[in-house]
């Protein structure tokens, strides 16, 4: 049985949700050279649909290159992983093997501060300490010389800017002045990017098209799920299809993990009962991470603020609701849950990340 749902990888086009209007939309974005950012929670499906931007973008000729923060730890590895991808750019634009060649491209004040080789395993890059912002600017703007357009994601890059601030002053300006390059910024935690692209103190505000990711339509969703089950080759019940589309609300990593599970079960046909029956199992094994955070610090806050919302759906009516709670309580936990990845604001109202840690409060708390 081939089960094509998947939760910790890069979804395959068969197991791929939509969001054809997004894709669209970052795409006229590239064509025309234009930054942007792209917020949502965790596991809302970033870095697939900029995974699938970039295939589309290439077949285009357009240039791409990604660089993931959350597996840097320093600036100068920063620097390391710009210098090797405008390298490999590079090498397949000019038809070149030997790193000579490219450091001939760069200035010449930085090609002192890069060590290049070449070997079995690939091409190998040291920067110096001196001076590493400079080695980064020089080199994207070498990337912008080359005069191809070409899409640079910075994955997570909420960390770098909070850690680096002086990188995000030399970024802004050799980004403003690229005429062949868009620039994409993604972030999983939704309130530090906002302050840094939307807070007009910040360096960065307005730097570039804000594209949020929210929940996925329900009817995509049930395609997702029918079209997984029919490539299993198993029979379902569309009440099945339903309760998987009602419990997992539109978050694509949940709605993949359920689905991969459900399938794991090898029924003969899947019913609305297998997947009530896989989402018991789902949460016995987590509930000792749910009690963990039932029983974080503030919890006599967090709890009533947990069940409402659990019991609700959303965030909304919650300030006339909790009892004996000032409305600057609620909003400071409301806020720190949300750091904490437990909550994530859809529009006005906060929600759960984790539908089956709501259905786990919902068991366990009274409202």
């Amino acid at each position: 049985m081939q089960n094509i749902f998947c939760f910790s990888k890069e979804a395959t086009d068969v197991a791929f949700t939509d969001r054809r209007k997004e894709i669209e939309r970052i795409k006229q974005h590239i064509r025309n050279s234009i930054h942007f950012f792209v917020v949502s929670p965790r596991r809302m499906g970033k870095t697939w649909l900029l995974t699938k931007v970039s295939e589309e973008v290439e077949k285009e000729g357009i240039d791409t290159m990604w660089i993931d923060i959350s597996s840097i730890a320093t600036i100068r590895a920063l620097a390391k992983e710009i210098v090797k991808g405008v390298f490999l750019i590079a090498k397949k634009n000019f038809s070149f093997e030997n790193p000579v060649n490219f450091l001939k491209m760069l200035p010449v004040e930085i090609t002192q501060n890069i060590n290049m080789s070449i070997s079995i395993k690939g091409v190998s890059v040291d920067v110096r300490d001196e001076n590493v912002t400079d080695t980064i600017i020089g080199t994207l703007k070498t990337l912008d010389s080359f005069r191809n357009r070409s899409l640079v994601v910075f994955d997570e890059f909420q960390d770098i800017a909070t850690a680096y601030p002086e990188f995000l002053n030399a970024l802004r300006s050799v980004a403003q002045h690229s005429k062949h390059i868009s620039y994409a910024f993604m972030g999983s935690k939704r309130t530090m990017m906002e302050e840094i692209f939307s807070n007009p103190k910040s360096i960065m505000y307005h730097m570039g098209a804000k594209i949020v990711l929210g929940p996925i339509p329900e009817e995509e969703m049930r395609l997702l799920i029918r079209r997984g089950f029919s490539v299993a080759r198993i029979e379902y019940e569309e009440e099945a299809v339903d309760e998987i589309v009602k419990v997992t609300e539109g978050l694509p990593y949940y709605a993949q993990y359920l689905g991969y599970y459900v399938l794991l079960r090898e029924n003969k046909k899947i019913t609305k009962e297998t997947v009530k029956e896989t989402i018991n199992v789902i949460i016995d094994e987590d509930s000792a991470d749910f009690d963990m955070k039932l029983s974080m610090k503030g919890w006599k806050y967090i709890r009533p603020i947990l069940s409402y919302i659990s019991h609700n759906g959303s965030s909304k009516g919650i300030y006339a609701s909790i009892e004996n709670v000032n409305k600057g309580t609620i909003s400071y936990y409301l806020n720190f849950l949300e750091k904490e990845e437990i909550l994530y604001k859809d529009k006005e109202y906060y929600k759960m990340t984790n539908p089956f840690f709501r259905i786990y409060i919902r068991r366990k708390l009274i409202l």
